[in-house]
This record gives structure tokens, C-alpha cells and sequence, in this order.
């Protein structure tokens, strides 16, 4: 909203807290697909050990540390927690199919070095895709923020303070790209 207001665009916000990178590629293609007008797509991509999908109207986010599996990703969810992570879902019966989902991901799954050659192919996939249909495309990537604020040391989200930081700082990024 900061960025989209300093810019005076509308926003199309369609992030997904915890999602993976395949996850914010195929969004991402699939706004451009509806909407004709976009002027300027932002894009942070996220740590490659991440999985997400949707099936059978839940939506399904597993990394090394948490596990979802959700009707409503904006609901308050049943969850459990402890050392080993956390697992939510919309229905309690779903949480032990969860952890037991999650150590066979991160066992056989998660492999860093594929899913990162999997990120730079969509990267260059909506690069020219960008490019194709006159769109400004800002890829960054979530560690470029690391050192904003706190959250990361305190190894959480950042907060709203830390979003409007986070912002500014990529509007920065915008100008002295504009101006080379």
C-alpha cells in the first residue's frame, strides 16, 4: 500500500504469508492473465525450501518448521506446537496427517538446489512475460530485508512498522534504478 500510493497506483495485493516461490509464480501469472492494466508488478521471492498448493478447497503450505493446511487462510485455525514446529489446519483431524506429511517433505522433497533452479526459472519466465506485455517488474527477495527492524533476529514476520521500512526501502531501490 505504501509503495502503491507513493506511485499513485491502485494495489493488487495477492501475497500469502509463508507461501512458496511456485506459489507467488503461478499468482503472479494469473493476475497478469486477468488484469490488462497492471503497470508495475513487485515480486519477493522467499527462502526455496517452501511447498504450496491448493486441492480440495484447502490451502496447503509446508516448509521445514510449519505446516497448513487450510479452508480459510484468514481464519483463526486449530493448531498445535512444539520444538520440532507447528502444524494448523481447519480441522483438528487434519493436524497429525500434517506433521507426518512434513518429515516426509522435508526427508524427500525440499531440496534446496532444485527448487532454487526452479525459482530462477520463473524468474525469467515472468521476466518475459513482463517484458512481453509492457509491464515494470521489481523482483526482490525476502533476505534483502534482513537486516530491517528486528524480526528477523527475533525470528518472526515483520510487523506493520516493519512493512512500511520494508517499502521505502524498495521505493529507494526504484529511483536509483530510474536513474541509470
Amino acid at each position: 500500500a505504501v509503495i502503491a500510493n507513493s506511485l499513485n497506483l491502485e494495489l493488487h495485493n495477492v501475497a500469502l504469508s509463508g507461501c512458496s516461490n511456485d506459489y507467488i509464480f503461478h499468482t503472479a501469472v494469473k493476475q497478469i492473465r486477468k488484469y490488462n492494466d497492471i503497470q508495475l508488478l513487485i515480486v519477493c521471492w522467499t527462502h526455496p525450501t517452501r511447498l504450496t498448493w491448493q486441492a480440495f478447497d484447502r490451502t496447503y503450505i509446508i516448509h521445514p518448521t510449519f505446516g497448513t493446511a487450510l479452508t480459510d487462510v484468514y481464519l483463526d485455525p486449530k493448531h498445535r506446537q512444539h520444538r520440532a514446529g507447528m502444524y494448523m489446519s481447519s480441522d483438528t483431524d487434519m493436524i497429525d496427517e500434517l506433521e507426518g506429511g512434513i518429515k516426509f517433505a522435508v526427508s524427500h522433497m525440499l531440496d534446496p538446489d532444485e527448487l532454487e533452479q526452479k525459482r530462477e526459472n520463473h524468474s525469467l519466465a515472468l521476466q518475459s512475460l513482463c517484458k512481453e506485455k509492457g509491464i515494470r517488474l521489481i523482483e526482490t527477495h525476502v533476505m534483502n530485508f534482513r537486516e530491517v527492524g528486528s524480526y528477523n533476529k527475533e525470528n518472526r514476520h515483520p510487523n506493520a512498522e516493519e512493512h512500511v521500512l520494508i517499502a521505502n526501502q524498495l521505493l529507494e531501490e526504484m529511483e536509483v534504478a530510474d536513474k541509470k
